[in-house]
């Protein structure tokens, strides 16, 4: 098709004429229809935008409507939920942070293996998609530094205080601060 199309405009140019008696290439019967995906090196293909105002395709930004809270339980544990009352899709990292208040800021506290896993029989993926409605409950945080959920092996009670739970988005690293929670001395 591209080269009757060439032909055709050189065709024009030159005067409209093929030679003598001859006629011009006759019309498509149909329209040829365009690929459905043009791959990015293709020089067809446009352009993503540039400007501030445009925000990467895999990352939709902050989401918005999520909850994540802490409640502490017995023996120093806290339970962990984490909720998507938004309207979309919530992708997350499945490692999570914990910090504890220190005056006005919160500062982060060395923990390891906290994520949000189903279960302490499995592990975690790299991330974690939160439908709309949905609900996250891993395993209880242990109050511990060091290993932090579902054992102890090398791990030590953390001091009371006033602490949090950070999730963060896979896409874009973008940060969910949880309620703060008060975890008291063991």
């Amino acid at each position: 098709m591209r080269a009757r199309l060439a032909l055709g405009l050189l065709l024009s140019a030159c005067g409209g004429s093929t030679g003598a008696g001859s006629t011009p290439p006759p019309e498509p019967s149909a329209p040829e229809t365009a690929p459905a995906a043009v791959p990015a090196s293709a020089p067809e293909a446009t352009p993503a935008p540039t400007t501030p105002e445009a925000a990467p395709v895999d990352d939709p930004g902050r989401p918005e409507g999520l909850v994540l809270r802490g409640t502490p339980g017995r023996a120093h544990s806290v339970s962990i939920a984490l909720e998507n009352r938004g309207s979309a899709l919530v992708r997350l990292s499945s490692a999570l942070g914990v910090e504890r208040q220190d005056g006005e800021a919160f500062v982060p506290v060395s923990t390891s293996g906290l994520t949000l896993r189903p279960d302490c029989d499995h592990e975690a993926p790299t991330c974690v998609d939160l439908a709309p409605g949905g609900a996250l409950r891993p395993p209880e945080f242990l109050g511990t530094s060091g290993d932090a959920q579902c054992g102890c092996d090398e791990c030590g009670p953390l001091d009371a205080g006033v602490y949090r739970f950070v999730a963060t988005t896979c896409a874009g690293g973008h940060r969910i601060e949880g309620e703060p929670f008060d975890l008291d001395a063991r």
